[in-house]
């Protein structure tokens, strides 16, 4: 069985950096307008590149990814990051048929919230086994900033994320249990 341990949120909507811990996660609770919503359109996203924000409640909110991006403020036309910004989601998994952990992320660069996004400015990575969140510098570590495009690698060693090809519109990861692992060369293992 696969199971979402723990869930990284960088400038995805009203959340700055914020880790969640989603081992044995059944429900959220919370009052209007805290973000649950935001917290599972960004598991769907990252999972399935699904763009239909807010489906489980209102679904003519006209949420958008670059409205989760630049931080859009509710009924209103102002954002909280109207600049140049890169988010990233991170859901950390537990195999326990491996009795191991990795990582699905996506990180996704838009230059303004007016901006159309391509599929050039969205990119999703599938980590190898034994990889947590806390081995991918998401952030600079002297800057602060998002890592730059090709960044996202382990603190130490090789490459342990692997940028998946882009296709056209729809799924792009494999169902939950059958997704690929990749070697360092780039070869899928069987």
């Amino acid at each position: 069985m696969i199971e979402l341990k723990r869930l990284k949120l960088i400038n995805w909507h009203n959340f700055e950096n914020v880790t969640f811990d989603c081992a044995r996660l059944t429900y959220m609770i919370g009052v209007n307008a805290v973000g649950k919503t935001t917290i599972l359109d960004a598991i769907r996203y990252c999972l399935t590149t699904n763009r239909n924000f807010n489906a489980l409640g209102n679904k003519k909110s006209g949420r958008t990814l670059q409205g989760s991006v630049h931080a859009k403020q509710r009924g209103e036309n102002a954002y909280r990051r109207p600049g140049r910004t890169v988010a990233y989601i991170g859901a950390e998994f537990w195999d326990s048929a491996k009795r191991t952990p990795f990582v699905i992320a996506v990180r996704v660069e838009s230059e303004g919230p007016m901006q159309e996004l391509h599929p050039g400015d969205q990119t999703w990575y599938i980590s190898e086994d034994g990889i947590t969140l806390e081995k991918l510098p998401f952030l600079d570590p002297r800057t602060g900033a998002p890592q730059r495009q090709g960044g996202l690698q382990a603190r130490r060693g090789p490459p342990v994320l692997h940028p998946q090809p882009q296709r056209g519109p729809g799924p792009h990861l494999p169902c939950p249990g059958h997704w690929p692992r990749v070697q360092p060369a780039g070869q899928k293992v069987q």
